[in-house]
This record gives C-alpha cells, sequence and structure tokens, in this order.
C-alpha cells in the first residue's frame, strides 16, 4: 500500500521544528514496539503516558502570516507554471507540424531544382565555366 504524501513532503517535513520531528520519529517507534511480540501493552502504555508533552515553539502572528504568505505565493507559482506549460502544449504541437511540413516543401523544392548526374552533359562546352 502506496501512502501519498504530497509532492513537496521532504520540504514540509524540513521546515517543520526539530521538536515536532522528534516527537513523530518517536511515537513511530513506540508503535513498532507495541508490534513487538515479546511487548507488554500495559508497561508500553505507561511508558507513552509518561513521555513529556510537546511543547511547539510560538511564533509571532506577522511571522505566521508571512509564512503562510510565501507558502501560498510558492504555491501559485507552482501552478501557474503547470497551467501555463499546459496551455503552450497544443502551441509547441502545431509549431511543430508547421516546421515538418516547411521541411518537406524546401526538401521538395531542393529536389526538383537538382538535376540528377545521369542527365548532366559533361562533354558540353556551355556547362563548363
Amino acid at each position: 500500500m502506496a501512502l501519498e504524501l504530497g509532492r513537496d513532503f521532504p520540504a514540509r517535513w524540513l521546515a517543520a521544528p526539530d521538536v515536532v520531528r522528534q516527537r513523530i520519529y518517536d511515537e513511530l517507534n513506540g508503535i513498532c514496539r507495541l508490534l513487538e511480540p515479546n511487548t507488554v501493552f500495559a508497561e508500553w502504555q505507561a511508558e507513552e503516558n509518561a513521555r513529556p508533552p510537546v511543547v511547539m515553539p510560538t511564533i509571532s502572528a506577522p511571522r505566521a502570516a508571512s509564512a503562510i504568505d510565501l507558502s501560498l505565493k510558492k504555491r501559485f507559482l507552482r501552478e501557474a507554471d503547470d497551467l501555463i506549460e499546459q496551455a503552450l502544449e497544443p502551441i509547441r504541437q502545431q509549431l511543430r507540424e508547421w516546421l515538418y511540413q516547411e521541411m518537406q516543401q524546401v526538401l521538395a523544392e531542393h529536389a526538383s531544382e537538382t538535376t540528377p548526374v545521369a542527365e548532366v552533359d559533361l562533354n558540353d562546352d556551355a556547362t563548363m565555366v
């Protein structure tokens, strides 16, 4: 079973405070210990309850607002880039088709202008310069 964490999960994980990341790590280790066959549930529960609560570092409202603004700007720009790429793809395809047609036309004109070697009279003095 795959778990979709989002394409920006590594950035969000690294941006999380160390206290939060440590708590998540500790909780996952606790769950792994609980799943071991020789774990006594009452002891595990006592250890979990004895764990101190996480104290989140507080940030000022303006700093939080600017962080949210920055996050929204990044998301908007990323989504705008995706939309631009989607809109440009049909134009790119049309341009490729047009260039291909032009190339075929130039090659056809060049082929009709080129005289095959078998038709050139090498003894004709008029063609000599």
